[in-house]
């Protein structure tokens, strides 16, 4: 699983200090939780200060909540990951509590891999003469790629 540090790395969430047009960053805690069946949640907290009232905290901070990104486990699993819906408070005095859940959810990857090159098979799509060691191979070419392209 993602740790909460590296969820919140990139996902770009914002650090305590950061400025983001009319709003500072007081504070931010991001947690994570087992869920089960490869799936973890991320709470995360924002509180921020600033002018603009919910809708500028919703307009400035939507970015990094909207997203979808694909993250590694330290032991190389692949996770998609989104941000969560925000939901805002007021605190008053220009004060802001943001609060949204996280998740991320383990792709098995090579089995969906090896089903789709069945489905090629079945379907006259590949060539039969592919064997099961040479699709084992070019399954982990492309994980080899995939890993490059995707966050670590």
């Amino acid at each position: 699983m993602p740790f909460a540090k590296k969820f919140a790395k990139h996902m770009k969430i914002p650090k305590e200090g950061d400025k983001l047009k009319d709003f500072t960053v007081e504070s931010v805690k991001v947690e994570h939780t087992p869920i089960g069946s490869g799936r973890y949640e991320y709470p995360t907290e924002i509180i921020v200060i600033g002018k603009g009232g919910k809708k500028g905290v919703k307009d400035t901070f939507r970015q990094f909540f909207d997203q979808r990104i694909t993250l590694f486990s330290g032991y190389g699993n692949p996770y998609q990951c989104q941000g969560g819906q925000m939901k805002i408070e007021s605190l008053g005095a220009n004060k802001y509590r943001i609060n949204a859940i996280g998740s991320c959810v383990r792709i098995f990857l090579k089995r969906e891999l090896n089903e789709f090159l069945e489905y090629l098979l079945k379907n006259d799509h590949l060539s039969d003469e592919i064997d099961t060691a040479e699709r084992e191979v070019l399954i982990e070419d492309y994980m080899k790629i995939y890993l490059k392209k995707t966050k670590k």
